[in-house]
């Protein structure tokens, strides 16, 4: 048996294993570790096992394991490549599951905003449109403006000149009429109403005012109208008639409202001595100036130099006497929000004491229901509240506000003078036990929607534009020549024109209130939204592009190693496929 010492250098080979496989533990000389040596050498000296060592040509496993990781690093270099050339790190759900599904979220509320943008840019053009028109409108209601002016110089103008300015006012209304027809966008007409809300009311001294854009459309038959209360004036009524006998040595009135005060003292000056002359005549000739005359001439003297007085200073006040001849002051205004006072030297003129000055009777608002719920009252106005059924509805109530007289009794019930006191028109508003419905308002709901934001049903704005055909505007306004409207204006006398001027006004206010209303909602909701939106894409993009996009610099440093081990597996390969080959020269 051949023995193999520590201290020999003799490489082993196959012919030596056999001669050292018996037991080495009665052997002294050998080393205990040679064991461990002889087992890699049952396996091979290069840690392969001697059955993948064996010399065969049917199956390549050196090879396979090369080419799986050849596969492995030209996966590398090809998702390298698809990074860079996409410009994206993430395009596939393999790569990174939960950052596409962000990267996906991000790109789409950017497109979305970014969609909102051009129409929030859309929204901002047809307000531009809507504004446009009504510019030319105001400038149409300036030039009726200058003509009503002209018409109302009646020392100056005739009959003809007159008719001429009639005839132009006519033509610029018809242009006002032909702006509302013509201003519109895509096909959609801007100030004609039918952007807006359209509502009618059926019944006695009812009329639609308008309604807010969240305004439901009401249902079929209406939306009920329902009023307990009538809008009434602040007042003061005198006690006693002012007559002939109870003028006396005259009197002192002064009024004052608004922070506006006027005095008139009927003792002095020219009014003073009208009634002194009156007075005279009716002491000297009783036959022929009669106590109820010569009283009611004084009344009428003392009414015009009030009203006059009131005018002139501006108060809104309205004084009269009645048929009594009982001194009556009422507020123009109705509701419990305007109030004056009066103060008069002479009790019971105006005044129950004498020279204190005493506040005015309250006026209250208008009370009712509207679709069934309780409203808001203001003076004559009757508005809907949020949340209601019908929110956002106004409407006006215009009973007329009388003072009746009501006798006054004595204790042993003889009329011994009258008051005047409010109505109480039970018989058309009814009571608690007896309640009346006075109408029903047809609305219909045509307020423009703009959608600016992400999410459709929720980030839009509404806009209720405007209905400014002439016979819409200047409504409402007391006129002795009974115009309603801005279509119903007549210059051809002077008094016509001094009311159509009066409803020019209205109109050129209420157009600029309409052009201020559509300046404030382009700017604070329109084109503010533009600047939010333009930031939030602009942020949205960096989000999007932190999570997907490639970072470039990296890449190509990756793509270059990938191409090294690429290369060298490749080479690898080349010589694991050699292996085989070298079977051949054992049967050659």
């Amino acid at each position: 048996m051949k023995v193999l010492r520590v201290n020999e250098t003799k490489r082993l080979t196959c012919q030596d294993l056999p001669s050292i496989t018996q037991p080495f533990s009665s052997r002294k000389d050998y080393v205990p570790g040679l064991k461990f040596l002889l087992q890699l050498s049952m396996k091979g000296m290069t840690g392969v096992s001697p059955r993948q060592k064996a010399m065969k040509i049917l199956n390549n496993t050196l090879a396979l394991s090369t080419l799986r990781e050849t596969n492995n690093v030209h996966r590398g270099v090809t998702d390298s490549i698809k990074k860079l050339s996409s410009g994206q790190r993430v395009h596939t759900s393999v790569q990174a599951p939960a950052a596409l599904i962000a990267a996906n979220q991000l790109n789409a509320h950017r497109v979305g905003t970014q969609q909102a943008f051009q129409n929030t840019e859309e929204s901002v053009t047809l307000i531009q449109t809507a504004e446009g028109g009504l510019t030319k409108i105001n400038n149409i209601l300036t030039k009726m403006k200058q003509i009503a002016l002209h018409a109302s110089n009646g020392a100056v103008n005739d009959s003809a000149m007159r008719e001429a300015d009639q005839m132009e006012m006519e033509h610029l209304l018809g242009s006002v009429d032909r702006i509302t027809q013509n201003t519109q966008f895509n096909n959609k007409r801007l100030l004609d109403g039918s952007m807006g809300t359209n509502g009618t009311v059926v019944g006695d001294n009812l009329r639609f005012v308008g309604a807010a854009p969240d305004s439901p459309s009401s249902p079929l038959e209406g939306f009920p109208i329902d009023i307990t209360e009538i809008a009434t004036r602040a007042y003061k009524v005198g006690a006693v008639p002012v007559t002939v006998d109870s003028f006396g040595e005259g009197f002192q009135v002064t009024l004052m409202e608004g922070g506006k005060m006027v005095t008139v003292d009927f003792r002095k000056g020219k009014v003073g001595e009208q009634i002194e002359h009156l007075i005279n005549k009716y002491k000297e000739v009783p036959e022929r100036f009669s106590a109820a005359d010569t009283s009611r001439q004084i009344q009428q003297i003392i009414e015009h130099a009030l009203r006059k007085e009131v005018e002139s200073q501006q108060l809104k006040l309205d004084v009269r006497f009645d048929e009594q001849g009982i001194l009556n002051i009422q507020h123009k205004a109705y509701g419990d929000h305007v109030n004056f006072s009066v103060a008069c030297n002479t009790p019971g003129i105006i005044t129950t004491q004498g020279r204190a000055a005493e506040p005015s009777d309250p006026g209250q608002d208008v009370q009712g229901r509207i679709a069934g719920d309780a409203a808001d009252g203001h003076g004559q106005y009757l508005t809907a509240p949020p949340g209601s059924s019908a929110q956002g509805v106004s409407i006006r109530y215009t009973y007329p506000d009388e003072l009746t007289p009501e006798p006054v009794l004595n204790e042993a019930g003889l009329v011994v003078g009258h008051r005047r006191v409010k109505t109480k028109p039970e018989q058309v508003i009814g009571n608690d036990q007896n309640p009346i419905i006075e109408g029903y308002l047809h609305l219909q709901q045509q307020s423009t929607t703009f959608q600016i934001g992400y999410e459709a049903s929720e980030q839009n704005a509404v806009v209720s534009l405007p209905d400014v055909k002439v016979f819409k505007l200047g409504r409402d306004l007391d006129n002795q020549s009974s115009f309603e409207s801005l279509a119903d204006i007549d210059v051809s006398t002077v008094q016509g024109a001094f009311d159509a001027s009066k409803l020019i006004n209205k109109a050129i206010d209420e157009i600029s209130i309409m052009r201020g209303e559509l300046g404030s909602f382009q700017r604070n909701r329109i084109e503010r939204t533009l600047d939010l939106l333009s930031k939030k894409t602009e942020n949205l993009t960096a989000a999007q592009s932190t999570i997907q996009d490639t970072d470039v610099a990296e890449e190509v440093a990756t793509l270059a190693r990938e191409q090294l081990k690429l290369n060298a597996s490749q080479s690898m390969l080349s010589q694991a496929n050699q292996e085989p080959g070298k079977v051949l020269s054992l049967i050659s």
